[in-house]
C-alpha cells in the first residue's frame, strides 16, 4: 500500500496533478464494532476508485493514465472484493448469534477452539432440528457449558461401559 501510495504521489508530482492531502490525520479513530469498520473501509475504497476515474479523466499524458486505470482496476478487484466478503461474513455471523438472542457486539466474542464450534454446531442443529431449538437457547450465555455436558456425557458412558464390561467378566 505504502509503495502504491508513493509512486501515485511521484506520477501527481511529475505531471503536474494536484495532490489531495492525506486523510490519515483524520481517519485514525476506529468504530467500535467490526461492521462499522468494514463499511467504513469499503466506503473509502469506492471513495478512491471513483477518484482515480476522475484523475483519469483530467490527465491527458497516456502514460499517467493507464497508472490511474491500473491503481482503479487492483483497488475494484483486489481491494474491495476481500472487504466485502469480510462484511458479509460479519453479518452472517450477527444474524447466527441474533437467532440465539445474542446481540450483535456480542457475536464476536471468541469461547476458544472447542465452544466455538460446539456454539456454531447448535446453531446449525438448531436451524433445523426443533428439538435442539428449544435446548439450544439455554446455552447461548457460555458455550463451554457445552462442551463441559459433551465431556462429562462422554466420561459417564465410558465408565458405565467399563463397569458393564467388568460386571460381565466376574
Amino acid at each position: 500500500m505504502e509503495n502504491r501510495i508513493a509512486s501515485l504521489d511521484r506520477l501527481c508530482a511529475r505531471h503536474g496533478v494536484p495532490r489531495p492531502l492525506p486523510p490519515l490525520p483524520q481517519e485514525t479513530v476506529l468504530e467500535s464494532g467490526w461492521r462499522a469498520n468494514l463499511i467504513r473501509a469499503i466506503r473509502g475504497e469506492q471513495a478512491s476508485a471513483a477518484r482515480y476515474q476522475r484523475l483519469w479523466q483530467a490527465v491527458p499524458d497516456a502514460g499517467l493514465r493507464d497508472a490511474f486505470a491500473g491503481l482503479q482496476r487492483e483497488t475494484l478487484q483486489r481491494q474491495l472484493p476481500p472487504l466485502q466478503q469480510a462484511l458479509q461474513d460479519a453479518l452472517a455471523l450477527e444474524q447466527m448469534h441474533a437467532r440465539a438472542g445474542v446481540p450483535p457486539e456480542e457475536a464476536y466474542t471468541k469461547h476458544g477452539l472447542i465452544g466455538d464450534f460446539m456454539e456454531k454446531t447448535f446453531s446449525v442443529l438448531a436451524g433445523q432440528h426443533h428439538a435442539l431449538g428449544v435446548v439450544a437457547p439455554l446455552f447461548k450465555a457460555n458455550p463451554a457449558l457445552l462442551a463441559g455436558l459433551a465431556a462429562g456425557s462422554l466420561g459417564l458412558h465410558f465408565a458405565r461401559q467399563r463397569l458393564r464390561k467388568d460386571r460381565k467378566e466376574s
